[in-house]
């Protein structure tokens, strides 16, 4: 991988840094 390059190794989807819906412990 390598699109993104943030946190989503298994999701490769184009979400910003609001993806608390697959990482609600991300979420500040």
């Amino acid at each position: 991988n390598g699109q993104g390059g943030q946190k989503s190794p298994s999701y490769k989807l184009p979400i910003p840094r609001n993806y608390d819906l697959e990482n609600p412990t991300s979420r500040s």
